[in-house]
Formats: structure tokens, sequence, C-alpha cells
């Protein structure tokens, strides 16, 4: 008996010739580039709008942050703040806060808090008697807010150049609309401030938004 390990032959695979690798043809190259330009062309206005959209509300958040800022730091602090529009200015909105100032008899007293919003009624014009704490100037950058505009209203929706809003450490309001000797009034309306967009033909860009203050001092934003 032949008890040898039978020799096992195994079949040669015959070799396989692959053909190279198919590449893009320039017709396909030239299509695929002119599908991407046509969807970046639909999508370049929307993007546009809504980044106008965001800046037009980044006015209007960091305006309404001003005002409870101005409240919250008036309560906290026992002074009177005021929170200043001047339209002259780039619409710049400036926080005062009063302080004893040239007035006070102590010298270490100069930079003591002062808790009336109307006594002297000069004293937010004279900066020896308030400190400024915070200015927001969004349109001294033209090139970011330039389609931007923003428009100060009193609670009758007049248009105002100049708008003084003053809080008391007990939380009242009050305000006039202009600057120098004249007088406080207590905040019985609901003043707002506009804020849109628009292009150089005068025509709005996305939704508009209001910035109310209510006659408890509080601020809020609305369309």
């Amino acid at each position: 008996m032949n008890l040898a390990t039978p020799r096992i032959t195994l079949p040669t695979c015959a070799a396989v010739q692959r053909s190279g690798s198919r590449g893009f043809t320039l017709v396909e190259l030239l299509t695929v580039v002119g599908i991407i330009a046509i969807f970046a062309a639909i999508a370049l206005p929307t993007v546009a709008n809504r980044m106008r959209e965001r800046r037009t509300a980044q006015v209007a958040h960091q305006l309404v942050q001003t005002y409870r800022t101005a409240k919250m730091r008036a309560m906290g602090r026992g002074s009177a703040v005021l929170v200043r529009y001047d339209e002259t200015t780039d619409k710049a909105v400036m926080t005062r806060e009063a302080i004893a100032g040239a007035a006070s008899n102590n010298s270490g007293c100069v930079l003591s808090t002062i808790s009336s919003c109307i006594n002297p009624v000069t004293r937010w014009d004279d900066p020896t008697q308030y400190r400024e704490i915070d200015k927001f100037s969004p349109f001294s950058h033209a090139g970011l807010y330039e389609l931007t505009r923003m428009e100060f209203r009193d609670g009758l929706i007049t248009k105002r150049a100049q708008f003084d809003v003053c809080f008391t450490p007990s939380g009242n309001a009050f305000w006039r609309s202009s600057f120098a000797a004249t007088a406080f009034q207590q905040l019985n309306d609901v003043p707002s401030i506009w804020v849109w967009s628009q292009d150089s033909d005068g025509k709005h860009l996305g939704p508009d938004r209001y910035v109310y203050l209510l006659p408890n001092g509080v601020a809020r934003v609305g369309q």
C-alpha cells in the first residue's frame, strides 16, 4: 500500500490585465464648475440679506442691553444713570453716571455717586459732574453698518435727534428730548428706537426691529 502524501497541484491563475482608472473629461469638469457657480449665484443674495438682518438684530439687542444695564446699575449702586442718544455724533448711545464732581466740598468725595437725575438739570452736560461708563456707536464703523439705519421716536412716534433717559436708584425713569437746561419728565409713554436696513434706493431689506422703552424702564425688542 502506498501511503505517500498525494501531490496537490494548484491551478495557476491567469494574469488579469487591468485597464487604467478612468478620469473626468474636461466637459464633465466644466459642467460641475458651472453647476457650483449657479448655486453660488442663487445663494449669494440670501446670504447677504441674512448678514444685514444679523447686523440689524445686533444693534437692537445691544440697545436693549444698554438700557437694561443702566437701570440695573442705578438700582445696584444707588446712583443716577443716564443713557443719551445723540444723532449728531454718529447716533452714539452714551451711558453716564452722576458723581459729586467739583461741587463736592470734600476732595475725597469727588467720585461719590449722586442719586438725582434732575438736580441740577445741567449735570449731564458738565463733564465734571458725571463719568461716562459706556458708549455704543455702531455707525462709526461705516463698512459694517453702512446699510443699517436707526431712528429715535418719542411716545407720539415723533422723530427725535436727541433723547435722554435717566434712571434713579428707585427704578424710576425720566426723559427729555433735548439737552442743556431742558427739564426732565416722568416716563409715562413708550418711546422707541427704530432699527432697519435699506439699500441705496431706500428699499427695506429684511424685517424692521423696534426697541421699546416701557414706563417702568424695561427695554424690549419687537418687530
